[in-house]
């Protein structure tokens, strides 16, 4: 496993932009966490638990925090469709006919509001790309990192052997400064990816994938970044283990068929959640 610093830049996290992220603008529940462009809602954009919501758009989707009801999915079939917020029963708001799907999408009861945080204080794009659950790109993962370095293999699932470099930013984004590096990666010499990046310190990043260009690092805009959660050897164990729940929820979720959107968002959630959890 070789490993190249291409641009010596060391990750700068301003303590303003941290502390701003982190108290992320409070919302009383119910609470949207994420939603697609029809339903012309923001992020931690308060509604009523009852309020009528709509999309002018079909196939497109919402999710709500509302509490102890924990995150709702709505999914609109038809354009124009129309739900109330925490409403499960997937009925359109006016005609009464099944035109939207709801469900629950969250796992775990009594924080939903607190992986929502957790979540919004670090969302760095709002662009959720084909290249998350499929592909050639680096797949959201918790990394190990120990005396020997960070173990990058479960990040690098589904990337083929080969040379790359990735841009590798620490969230919030906000006041951070990317660092790019380059590897070769070889899981049949190294499945574990152990590879000492200097500078880099626990905490949740994105990495993006690209091509060594010229002594720079070519990405791609359409692949999406994939969430990572570096963790130090002394809580590596318990947030595995905690990870394993996880992902096997999430993992259940997307065989159910529940969207890119939704697997990504939850997926996200429970990492930065988890991310809270080992800081505290």
């Amino acid at each position: 496993m070789k490993l190249t610093i291409i641009t010596p830049a060391v990750i700068v996290l301003a303590v303003a932009g941290w502390l701003a992220a982190q108290s992320h603008s409070p919302c009383n529940l119910p609470c949207v966490v994420k939603a697609e462009d029809g339903w012309v809602l923001q992020p931690n954009q308060h509604v009523d638990q009852n309020a009528v919501l709509g999309s002018r758009l079909a196939n497109q989707e919402a999710i709500i925090d509302c509490g102890s009801a924990g995150w709702i999915l709505h999914t609109c079939s038809k354009p124009n469709c129309k739900v109330r917020a925490c409403d499960l029963e997937g009925k359109d708001a006016s005609s009464g006919r099944k035109d939207v799907s709801s469900g629950r999408v969250d796992p775990v009861a009594g924080r939903s509001a607190e992986l929502r945080a957790s979540y919004l204080g670090r969302e760095a794009t709002t662009h959720i790309g084909a290249a998350v659950r499929g592909g050639r790109e680096p797949n959201d993962a918790l990394l190990l990192q120990n005396a020997q370095g960070i173990h990058w293999g479960p990040a690098l699932e589904r990337v083929l052997e080969g040379t790359y470099c990735f841009r590798f930013t620490r969230l919030p984004a906000a006041g951070s400064r990317p660092l790019i590096f380059q590897l070769q990666w070889d899981r049949r010499k190294d499945r574990e990816g152990v590879m000492a990046v200097p500078t880099v310190t626990p905490g949740t990043y994105t990495l993006e994938k690209g091509t060594p260009d010229n002594g720079g690092c070519r990405i791609d805009p359409e692949a999406a970044a994939a969430w990572v959660l570096i963790a130090p050897e002394s809580d590596f164990g318990r947030a595995s283990a905690q990870w394993q729940t996880d992902t096997a929820w999430t993992n259940k979720l997307e065989e159910s068929g529940a969207s890119l959107m939704a697997v990504t968002t939850v997926r996200r959630g429970l990492l930065a959640g988890l991310a809270d959890s080992l800081a505290h």
